[in-house]
């Protein structure tokens, strides 16, 4: 494991994951990446820390590796990898034991030596501590060349409007946050209509009541 500053625009505290550090099928071979290897050094550069994992090209053939968070929460998952052929190499990728994606996939990046990131659509959630992480080919032509992972916290949202059902005013609304001011809309009773805006002083400016006037009283 090591600690590396994280690129431009990318959450701090990114932890990175030599493959080769982890526990894969296969053995040491120098001479040829075709033989099923971890390689230390491989013969195709660009790769991070002493190698990369080459794993056996069958079903089942995997790459298992133990992140140590620091703190439970989401976290995007990406593995640095090549991928020299033509075809998509998928992978079923484990939790904690827990299926986290049945289909990963990594497609071609042209040549051996073209490294680039496949990045889990979604967070993964972790807890605090050692979290086993298990990629598993799920095509007879294995694993790509997999380098390293890497884990980042996700963000916290930066969403600038939440949404949310609350009670106001003895009835059920939607509880509308804002920059400027809190918005409730009522949808209780059969009514649904503008109820209040709160401002951020705790200033209710419109307060609409449904009935007794046809269209509230407000």
């Amino acid at each position: 494991t090591e600690l590396r500053d994280p690129a431009q625009g990318e959450v701090p505290r990114i932890v990175v994951l030599e493959a080769e550090d982890g526990l894969f099928e296969g053995k040491v071979d120098h001479h040829s990446c075709w033989n099923f290897i971890a390689q230390h050094p491989g013969p195709h550069t660009g790769f991070t820390g002493e190698g990369y994992v080459d794993a056996e090209n069958k079903v089942g053939s995997f790459v298992e590796l133990t992140f140590d968070a620091p703190a439970a929460g989401r976290y995007v998952l990406a593995a640095r990898y090549a991928h020299g052929k033509s075809d998509t190499r998928p992978v079923e990728l484990r939790v904690n034991g827990e299926v986290a994606d049945a289909a990963f996939a990594f497609p071609p990046t042209r040549f051996w030596t073209d490294w680039v990131y496949a990045t889990l659509p979604q967070p993964v959630q972790l807890k605090a501590g050692k979290n086993i992480v298990r990629l598993t080919a799920t095509s007879a032509e294995g694993l790509a060349n997999l380098d390293h992972l890497k884990f980042t916290a996700a963000p916290t949202s930066t969403a600038l409007v939440r949404l949310s059902e609350v009670t106001w005013g003895g009835v059920g609304c939607y509880k509308i946050e804002m920059p400027t001011g809190t918005v409730y809309f009522e949808k209780d009773k059969g009514v649904s209509g503008f109820k209040s805006f709160v401002d951020p002083a705790g200033n209710d400016w419109i307060a609409s009541y449904m009935p007794p006037g046809p269209n509230g009283d407000f």
